[in-house]
């Protein structure tokens, strides 16, 4: 069940990383282009709180919206979304 999320502002944190899981946690500003687009476009009010990699190139994002609303998402490297 995912929301159509409109203006979306991509935050950009600087922490120290972490493995939850199977993903390790990553800047950020070290998606691939094809991820961050994918959020812009399906999901534009949202911002990216955290991101996490695996090591099958997937990607874990938690996603947060203007009015606090929280929820995550998974895709590969390509932008496609995945169901974990």
């Amino acid at each position: 069940n995912q929301t159509n999320y409109r203006g979306a502002i991509i935050l950009i944190t600087c922490q120290s990383s972490f493995v939850v899981g199977d993903f390790e946690e990553i800047n950020v500003s070290d998606l691939p282009s094809a991820v961050t687009t994918a959020v812009e476009e399906n999901y534009p009010t949202a911002k990216i709180a955290k991101a996490y990699k695996n090591d099958k190139d997937q990607y874990k994002l938690d996603l947060t919206l203007e009015d606090g609303t929280t929820g995550t998402v998974y895709a590969d490297a390509e932008g496609n979304w995945i169901d974990m």
